[in-house]
């Protein structure tokens, strides 16, 4: 429950920062790699966690299902701090110091043309 409830705040936070560095010309073919990928993710985990309860069980005297909480948080962690450390948010409020002022500016100005 909690993993869907979340996703879906995910899925829709992700396509408002994805689509809002984009003009309308270039969102259709953004947009389209997007929803490939995303089934293509969800499919390799599924295959992940099911290879690790299969092979993992009893290992170490513990459940299958222990050790997919293990291997979980080991990719989720990294993950979301290369998230939070990376992603520079939206164009016109974007704080990323991987940019430097000229080019957070000329974000902006080509979305507004």
């Amino acid at each position: 429950f909690f993993v869907g409830f979340t996703a879906t705040a995910c899925w829709v936070g992700n396509m408002h920062i994805v689509n809002s560095w984009y003009t309308r010309q270039e969102l259709g073919k953004r947009n389209a790699i997007y929803g490939c990928v995303y089934p293509v993710g969800s499919m390799l985990a599924g295959y992940l966690q099911s290879t690790a309860y299969i092979h993992l069980r009893g290992v170490r005297g513990l459940a299958g299902r222990r050790w997919l909480f293990i291997i979980c948080t080991i990719i989720t962690i990294p993950c979301a701090l290369i998230g939070v450390l990376f992603c520079p948010n939206v164009p016109d409020r974007s704080r990323s110091r991987w940019f430097t002022e000229r080019e957070k500016q000329l974000c902006v100005d080509r979305l507004l043309k």
